[in-house]
């Protein structure tokens, strides 16, 4: 009998240090969120080499670095890739106006410019617009498209006007019968987080939101913009601003102009579950939006 509680116990000891092998498993996270079971073969600079966990007497596949955010090893340590600043760099080298902050009094009301992107800017006062934007090849100005609803009216039109920079100085001519000079009050420096699964990406609503089908589009690690999937006569576009968190969770405020009441600030929770975003309490609703790109 002690022979065969031995021989038992032995079999249970075995059985327990295979399945503890069977699960010791390495965890690749990618940069979109996603994790994927694995046995690591091997890393490089440039790739990590694997094979499925689920299938280990398969090929030999291989992923980027620049698509993984972190490797969770199968005895508890982890390694996390840095994403590859240098094309965001470059570009904004070449465009030096994002992320830099003007300042005007325009009709008695304080009023911000930011650029917040080589493409779009906000405009900030009595109301807010999301405004994009082309800059000229020597840097001294440019066109600015401020997207905003005619005199208080429910239509919305795009307002073209040409800026000039000097020095510290902007002129945005022609806007709404102004000609304001923003003077230059603060820079950003934009730098890339080391996991954010959103940046780049494009979102649909499932559902009508202000009464249509709307894309939020989230453009650098903290600005995003939701508007219309069309072009629309009595929508406008809202900017944004989020951040979100390694778990999927976040929040993101979502700032409309509330015909004719002022600017207001719609303070929403987010859970990124995939290639599915659920906003929550937009007005006391929630919806769900699904990844596009």
């Amino acid at each position: 009998m002690k022979v065969k509680h031995l021989l038992l116990g032995m079999a249970f000891s075995l059985a327990g240090l295979n399945a503890g092998v069977m699960n010791a498993q390495d965890i690749i996270t990618k940069t979109n969120g996603d994790d994927i079971k694995v046995k690591v073969m091997k890393i490089t600079d440039t790739q990590i080499e694997y094979k499925d966990f689920d299938f280990q007497d398969g090929p030999i596949r291989s992923i980027s670095t620049e698509n993984v955010f972190m490797i969770t090893f199968a005895n508890g340590q982890k390694e996390v890739f840095k994403r590859n600043d240098v094309q965001n760099i470059n570009k904004i080298n070449e465009n030096p106006l994002v992320g830099t902050v003007w300042e005007d009094r325009v009709g008695g009301v304080k009023t911000t410019l930011t650029f917040e992107s080589d493409e779009y800017a906000v405009l900030y006062g009595t109301l807010c617009n999301v405004c994009t934007y082309t800059l000229n090849s020597n840097g001294t100005g440019g066109v600015m498209h401020v997207i905003q609803k005619e005199n208080w009216l429910n239509t919305v039109i795009v307002n073209d006007c040409d800026f000039i920079i000097n020095g510290n100085e902007l002129e945005l001519k022609r806007w709404n019968g102004f000609n304001p000079v923003f003077k230059k009050k603060s820079y950003t420096n934009i730098v890339q987080k080391e996991y954010n699964p959103l940046l780049g990406t494009k979102w649909k609503s499932v559902e009508t939101v202000k009464g249509v089908i709307r894309l939020l589009t989230f453009y650098t690690d903290n600005f995003a913009v939701f508007e219309p999937i069309e072009k629309d006569a009595t929508n406008l576009p809202y900017a944004c601003t989020y951040s979100i968190n390694r778990d999927g969770t976040g929040e993101i405020t979502i700032r409309k102009d509330d015909a004719g009441w002022g600017v207001r600030d719609n303070e929403c929770d987010f859970i990124l579950n995939g290639d599915v975003l659920t906003i929550k309490r937009w007005h006391s609703r929630t919806f769900d939006l699904i990844r596009i790109k």
